[in-house]
């Protein structure tokens, strides 16, 4: 394994953890519906009538930092040599091309773009409060916004990098990309009471 994809699991399995909670959150919520309601209904009606609006300014916010949240995770573990086995700078073209990082952004956009417009989706079916919202909605974007400048620093300093500079910024560039991830899931963790009750 090199440097990069064991932190890279780790971020795919807080992903992973996040969708399972929130799966046993909506069946749970299901089954005590379910037992108290004679009639038989479907799991899409419970959804339609779970849902609580969050206001369009949160859930452009939302979009936005899912949006930016796969940038800087695909610029962080793939745009520089040393952090995975996989780096966009096995594409010459691209990678030695004035609009390269433009270009690679765009590209991660454009797939991860059906993801980073159905996440935000998830927060319907929370009671998020004012405070919550405000971390995510004030911490979210400036972190990674760090963090894509953290990325973009690794890329343009390799190889030349001391050691220590090179796994200073490293720590600070994964913190800055879990925190916001942390921060956006905060909804479906505070949720963990109601599962385990």
């Amino acid at each position: 394994m090199s440097m990069g994809v064991f932190p890279l699991v780790v971020i795919l399995a807080i992903m992973a953890g996040a969708l399972v909670f929130h799966n046993l959150y909506i069946n749970k919520i299901f089954r005590k519906v379910k037992e108290t309601n004679d009639g038989g209904f479907k799991k899409e009606e419970l959804l339609t009538h779970l849902e609580l609006p969050q206001g369009s300014n949160f859930n452009t916010f939302m979009i936005a930092s899912w949006m930016l949240f796969f940038v800087a995770l695909a610029l962080f573990f793939f745009q520089t040599p040393g952090i995975s086995p996989w780096y966009y700078f096995q594409a010459i073209q691209i990678a030695s091309s004035e609009f390269g990082l433009i270009v690679f952004g765009l590209a991660v956009m454009i797939v991860t773009a059906l993801a980073a417009f159905s996440i935000p989706k998830v927060y319907r079916y929370y009671i998020v409060s004012r405070g919550i919202k405000a971390l995510m909605v004030n911490f979210a974007l400036p972190l990674l916004m760090i963090s894509i400048a953290i990325s973009i620093y690794h890329g343009t300093v390799y190889p030349q990098a001391s050691e220590q500079s090179w796994d200073l910024f490293w720590i600070l560039g994964y913190v800055t990309l879990v925190a916001p991830l942390i921060l956006l899931i905060t909804p479906i963790v505070c949720s963990l009471k109601e599962v385990a009750k």
